[in-house]
């Protein structure tokens, strides 16, 4: 049986999430920075790896966040925008495919190889 550290080389990638999954854009600017940053220092003190990837709690970013992912040395980030990623996405606005449990395999399918547009999150009802 794999264990995380037991795998082949290159068979796993650990993403950061922050340390305690607070909404980026609504705390200030020095618990933000400890956020992104310690989140990304305890992973790699556990794993003993580099960890490169970020994702955004509740997919809740601004251009300063985004910054300052991009500052704390991450390579990309994946936000909640639906769609398919291409060369020319910033890396650290990535839109990602929604996967579901019960997905069939033609679901898993269609998703992957289909379904390439891009889907705003939606903002909430108006006021």
């Amino acid at each position: 049986m794999l264990s995380w550290r037991s795998g082949p080389p290159g068979w796993r990638s650990a993403r950061s999430h922050t340390l305690s999954h607070p909404r980026l854009t609504r705390i200030d600017q020095p618990t933000r920075r400890r956020e992104i940053e310690d989140s990304k220092a305890l992973l790699e003190r556990l794993l003993g790896e580099e960890v490169r990837y970020f994702c955004y709690p509740s997919g809740d970013l601004d251009a300063r966040v985004a910054a300052e992912v991009g500052a704390a040395g991450y390579r990309a980030a994946l936000t909640c925008i639906r769609g398919s990623a291409g060369r020319a996405d910033d890396p650290l606005l990535l839109p990602r495919k929604a996967i579901s449990y019960g997905d069939s395999l033609a679901g898993f399918f269609w998703k992957l190889h289909m379904k390439h547009g891009k889907k705003q999150p939606s903002a909430g009802p108006a006021p």
